[in-house]
């Protein structure tokens, strides 16, 4: 496989994550919109895991699959393993632990980074 770049992300997602393409109306964008929007596919895959939790499989898939692109050492994946995905937690979720805990070292790393940045923000518009 080639280099893992913000390019070529969405395919290496949809390879990795079996029922991910169906999930939602994201494989019914033309080709084009569909592997040039990767936040997006992040979305979507947010809403796969949580909506799949129970299942371990799937949920262990898709940790080790951010696991993988949260280590990359790319500045772009990163962000949109943050702005993609990890925003869309819900702090309050009673599964919350239960994700933390199958996150990888370099995921909880971007998590916490995700949740200090948008800490930041929330001051920034109070004042």
């Amino acid at each position: 496989m080639p280099k893992l770049v913000l390019k070529n992300v969405s395919r290496y997602v949809l390879d990795r994550v079996p029922g991910l393409g169906a999930y939602s109306n994201y494989m019914s964008l033309d080709d084009e919109e569909k592997f040039e929007l990767p936040y997006v596919l992040f979305g979507v895959l947010y809403n796969f895991y949580v909506d799949n939790f129970s299942d371990k499989t799937i949920r262990k898939k898709i940790e080790a699959l951010l696991e993988d692109i949260s280590s990359s050492k790319s500045k772009d994946l990163e962000e949109l393993v943050c702005f993609g995905f990890l925003e869309n937690i819900n702090l309050r979720s009673n599964i919350f632990k239960d994700m933390i805990d199958g996150f990888g070292k370099d995921t909880r790393r971007l998590l916490k980074e995700t949740i200090e940045h948008n800490h930041k923000l929330g001051k920034l518009q109070k004042a």
